[in-house]
């Protein structure tokens, strides 16, 4: 339990005027703005850059907890100055360091390396318009965090830490995640009585439907009754059922939703336009590095019949989080 929740708890507060001490990433039940339920394409590096330390979790070169670690101990002003994967990036090549892995003149020299490497290329790339054999540089000349991500990553290899075949193959299978496969289950379950007990049972059993668990983490699926409606979070940063889901959304990162989920759901859940009435309680899951949630939705009403396939299109990747409710358009 964390210093704060030690000092809150027995507490009722006020959205309006709680004021909490926490680790700086710890975010549960701080008041916070409006919800901006936006997304955006990640950029190449900050692609890449998830695919890095993913790979470094698989090969234990930097685990998911150390990474959170890392980030914590950035601090306020670090923290709140950074984007999402700069916060990211930073994380690694200091723990690398702190590992012993590499140096600080080795990270320097590099990123000075890549750096006039880019410049080069682009100047190139800009003059005669071809491309080159080496690693994709982007339209732009490249930002600081992005000679940051290739240089620790180049490093990475160079010592043996992974291998660019691990990077790449994570790489593609971030960009093959789709919540098609998290639909899929949860259509399977609506039309199949004995796979629903059997995946509520244990969530694993999802995996026998063809997504695969690259991250080694326990899946719980949460069913939704007339009674009860589940929401799923992760207040210290993202942990999120990516092979199932895709990666996730801007919205499901950012410090309003972390923030006001666990202790404002229904005025969340509200600014998605989803009224859950006062009689269903809302249960609020905190996912972890160890732990992820997937929502199992209601069927709708008047789907009596559909194909598999039919009813999976109407799974959405927010209904498999909680925020939205599959519907039969009229």
């Amino acid at each position: 339990m964390t210093v704060a929740r030690s000092v809150l708890e027995g507490d009722v507060m006020d959205e309006r005027t709680s004021h909490l001490y926490h680790p700086v990433n710890d975010l549960a039940g701080a008041p916070a703005a409006p919800i901006a339920i936006t997304d955006h394409a990640l950029l190449p590096w900050e692609k890449r850059c998830h695919a890095l330390l993913e790979t470094f979790n698989a090969r234990g070169v930097i685990t998911m907890e150390e990474k959170r670690r890392g980030v914590e101990d950035m601090g306020q002003t670090i923290y709140a100055a950074l984007t999402y994967y700069e916060k990211w990036v930073m994380c690694a090549a200091n723990l690398l360091m702190t590992k012993g892995h590499i140096t600080s003149d080795e990270l320097a020299d590099k990123v000075a390396e890549v750096h006039a490497l880019e410049a080069t290329d682009h100047a190139s790339a800009s003059s005669h318009g071809h491309d080159h054999d080496h690693a994709p540089i982007e339209a732009a000349p490249a930002g600081e965090w992005e000679l940051l991500e290739i240089a620790v990553r180049e490093l990475a290899i160079s010592k043996g830490l992974i291998t660019a075949a691990d990077h790449r193959k994570l790489l593609e299978y971030l960009d093959g995640a789709t919540p098609a496969l998290g639909a899929k289950i949860v259509a399977r379950a609506w039309i199949d009585p004995s796979f629903k007990q059997r995946v509520l049972a244990d969530g694993n059993v999802a995996w026998e439907l063809g997504a695969t668990n690259y991250d080694h983490t326990n899946l719980i699926v949460l069913e939704n009754t007339a009674e009860v409606h589940n929401l799923v979070v992760c207040t210290l940063c993202s942990c999120y059922p990516r092979p199932l889901l895709g990666l996730p959304p801007d919205w499901y990162k950012s410090a309003a939703y972390r923030s006001r989920a666990v202790r404002w759901p229904r005025s969340v859940l509200a600014e998605f336009g989803t009224l859950i009435p006062e009689r269903v309680a809302i249960h609020v899951h905190d996912s972890n590095a160890d732990m992820r949630y997937l929502v199992m939705p209601m069927r709708p009403v008047g789907t009596d019949g559909w194909s598999e396939d039919a009813l999976a299109r109407l799974v959405t990747r927010d209904t498999m989080i909680g925020v939205a409710v599959p519907s039969v358009q009229p």
